[in-house]
């Protein structure tokens, strides 16, 4: 049994961003820790839409929003814990 959950709405993934608990999969397979970046960004005529800017390393940056693929965004305690499947 995995000790990570895949996070399914923008709640879940701001609270794992505020307790430093948001692994993201890099194109290497590695989970990085991903730290936020900015506010959250969201819009009155669309509700279901939003951005998190976040930053991972030193020189890596993007954006989690309503589109992604949320099986690369792990909530666990550890990078050990996101990386055990």
């Amino acid at each position: 049994m995995p000790n990570w959950v895949n996070p399914t709405s923008r709640a879940q993934i701001e609270s794992a961003l505020d307790k430093h608990m948001l692994y993201g999969q890099m194109q290497s397979g590695a989970f990085w820790l991903l730290r936020r970046n900015g506010c959250t960004k969201t819009w009155k005529t669309r509700p279901g839409e939003f951005q998190i800017p976040v930053k991972c390393g030193f020189s890596c940056y993007g954006t989690v929003h309503e589109d992604n693929s949320y099986p690369m965004l792990r909530i666990a305690a550890s990078r050990e814990d996101a990386e055990h499947a």
